[in-house]
C-alpha cells in the first residue's frame, strides 16, 4: 500500500490555503456548486484546485476513494470538521447583517 508513508498533516501543511481548505469541504463530501457558494468562487475554480490536490494525492493512494478511506481510518474528519465550520463561521458571520444583537 503506497500509503505508508503519508502524513495528513504535513501534506495539508504544503498546501495553499484555498486548496487546504477546498480539500476539507471535498473530503467530507460537499458538491462542487456547493463548496462554490460557500467559498465564493466558481465551480471551475473548485474543480482546478481539487485537481491539483488529488494529483498530489495519487503519489500515495490508488484514487481518491481510497483517501477518503484512509481519512476515516485515521480519524481526519474531525480536523477537517474544524477547518470547515471555521470557515462556515466567519463566513456566517460576516454576511450577518446585525452582529451586535447576537442572533447571528
Amino acid at each position: 500500500i503506497k500509503n505508508d508513508e503519508f502524513d495528513f498533516d504535513i501534506f495539508i501543511s504544503g498546501l495553499t490555503n484555498k486548496k487546504m481548505i477546498t480539500l476539507c469541504f471535498s473530503i467530507l463530501g460537499f458538491q462542487l456548486h456547493t463548496m462554490a457558494q460557500y467559498l465564493g468562487v466558481s465551480e471551475k475554480a473548485i474543480s482546478s484546485r481539487l485537481s491539483s490536490v488529488k494529483s498530489e494525492l495519487a503519489k500515495y493512494f490508488i484514487d481518491y476513494d481510497d483517501f477518503r478511506f484512509y481519512c476515516m481510518r485515521m480519524d481526519v474528519y474531525r480536523k477537517v470538521r474544524m477547518v470547515v465550520l471555521k470557515v462556515l463561521n466567519v463566513k456566517l458571520y460576516s454576511m450577518c447583517h446585525y452582529p451586535d444583537a447576537g442572533i447571528c
